[in-house]
This record gives structure tokens, C-alpha cells and sequence, in this order.
């Protein structure tokens, strides 16, 4: 069995796969994951495990795993099955890797754009052939919120409503409004963006903030919260092989 495991900024997220099969997943704050952390039947049952860090630090977790036979750390350098094209791959966040590998799982041989929204929201291509080509970068909802308020003098700091109408009635509901119809927009225009140079383009959305985007029947778009797990496993197999 692999233990895979992610840590963000602020939250942590870890599965457990039987090859390409996701058991189960969880989910904590990146600083209490050695206390959440629970594994199925004992770390016995775990044979290879993959951590990709990309935000807080847990040196406790290198004790907890060191019985563990294969222990693969993401990071740059590491092979992936795919060609990257990015010019500066060592600046290249291991989560928007991970979800270009298990894109190119879901839908081999094809075109495909994932969407991460998280914290910021992250676009990356990749090709039929399986290259990865780059995207894109911009604030995520909270972060448009906070900017908002953190850069002028006289706007508060509004907490995110998915139910605002695109018409705020007040200056608390207008913020709201903006950040959240700011940010649908923003991903159906980057998907028509997109499709301008891959018009056969397969659409897969994840992160915690893809719950709120309503697509519609146009897009025909796959969604999964658990797409960066899958991929860092994709790439744990990869390299056991």
C-alpha cells in the first residue's frame, strides 16, 4: 500500500492508494498532521510513501515514516512522466506538477487544462502528447478578499459568500460579489482562453475552492479534490518502476 501525503501552506491533505486506487483520503492543518495522522492498519501495511512539501515544515514526520521501505521526497529533479517545457522547472510548484501527471492519467493522449483553486488559483497545459507547457497564476477568493482590505484605507474585511447576486446593495455584499462573480468569470474566460490554442481540450478542476464554481454544460468539465494525491502517487509508482 502507498501513503501519499501533501503539505500546503496552511493545510495538509494524505491518502492511501493500492496502485492507482484511492483508498481513503483525509484532511487537517498542516501543523497538526503528525497528531492526525492515523494510518489504516499500522504503518506495517505501507510500503512506499511520497511527501510533497510545499509550505510548512514537519520534522516529526520524518520519524514517523522511517520504517517505511521507499521513501520518495517531491521535489525538484524528481522524474515525472512527462516532458516539461516550464522554463524555470525548478520554480515549479510540486502540486501544479502533480496535477498535470494525473490529468495525463485521466485523459491519456489528450489536451488538457487543470485548474487548481486553492489559495491562489493555478492553470497548467498540458499536451496530448504529454508535455507540460505552463499557465497561469491569480488570487484565489480569500486572497481578493484580503487585498481589497489590506490595500486601501477604508474597505473591510469581508468574510467570502458564494450566494452574493452580482449586484452587492451594500459595500460588504459588493466585495463579496466581486471576489466570488470575479472569480467564475475569470475561469470560464481562461477556459475559452485557452481553448483558443488547444481546441480539443479536456477540463479538469480541483482544490478547495472548486466546490463553488457551478460550470456550465459547455465546459464538460471533470472534477476531483483529490487530483494532486492521485498524482503524486502516479509519480511514486513512476519511480518505484
Amino acid at each position: 500500500m502507498n501513503l501519499v501525503i501533501d503539505i500546503g501552506n496552511t493545510r495538509a491533505k494524505w491518502g492511501f492508494f493500492k496502485e492507482s486506487q484511492l483508498i481513503e483520503a483525509h484532511e487537517c492543518l498542516a501543523q497538526d498532521l503528525v497528531l492526525a495522522f492515523r494510518p489504516r492498519n499500522g504503518l506495517e501495511e505501507i510500503t512506499s510513501a511520497i511527501i510533497s512539501n510545499s509550505g510548512t515544515k514537519v520534522p516529526e514526520l520524518s520519524v514517523l515514516l522511517a520504517r517505511i521501505n521507499f521513501v520518495l521526497e517531491f521535489k525538484p529533479g524528481v522524474p515525472i512522466p512527462l516532458t516539461i517545457k516550464y522554463e524555470s522547472p525548478a520554480t515549479l510548484g510540486a502540486d501544479r506538477l502533480a496535477n498535470a501527471v494525473a490529468a495525463s492519467r485521466v485523459y491519456p493522449n489528450q489536451n488538457c487544462l487543470v485548474i487548481d483553486a486553492g489559495s491562489c488559483i493555478t492553470y497548467d497545459l498540458i499536451t496530448d502528447n504529454a508535455e507540460y507547457l505552463g499557465g497561469a497564476i491569480s488570487p484565489g477568493l480569500r486572497m481578493r478578499l484580503q487585498a481589497m482590505h489590506q490595500f486601501t484605507a477604508n474597505l473591510p474585511l469581508v468574510e467570502f459568500n458564494p450566494s452574493v447576486t452580482s449586484i452587492g446593495a451594500d459595500t460588504s455584499s459588493s466585495l463579496q460579489s466581486g471576489a466570488f462573480h470575479g472569480f467564475t468569470q475569470e475561469i470560464h474566460g481562461m477556459i475559452q482562453e485557452y481553448k483558443k490554442i488547444l481546441p480539443e481540450l479536456r477540463v479538469l478542476i480541483t482544490g478547495g475552492d472548486s466546490l463553488h464554481f457551478d460550470a456550465d454544460s459547455k465546459c464538460a468539465i471533470f472534477a476531483d479534490s483529490n487530483l494532486t494525491l492521485a498524482g503524486l502517487n502516479e509519480i511514486l509508482v513512476y519511480n518505484e518502476k
